[in-house]
């Protein structure tokens, strides 16, 4: 999907988890690919505090995918 396209990363409060890994919402264009990805069931909802902008937003759509039976939850 993502593959030799350019894409943006948006950064919420911090840009770095304790281990290293690089923490960021990822855009192709206008398409939000985090949220896509939980949404069609193939990504799980996992917050690291502080970056909470869109935790509850992601909780939803695993839950609207896993009842709907997308994705990694068929």
């Amino acid at each position: 999907m993502l593959n030799g396209k350019q894409v943006k990363l948006v950064f919420d409060v911090g840009k770095r988890d304790r281990y290293g890994r690089l923490l960021a919402y990822v855009y192709l264009g206008n398409k939000f690919v985090n949220r896509d990805l939980v949404e069609q069931g193939y990504a799980v909802s996992y917050t690291l505090a502080p970056n909470v902008q869109y935790a509850d937003l992601f909780v939803k759509l695993e839950r609207q995918a896993r009842r709907e039976k997308r994705g990694l939850w068929k």
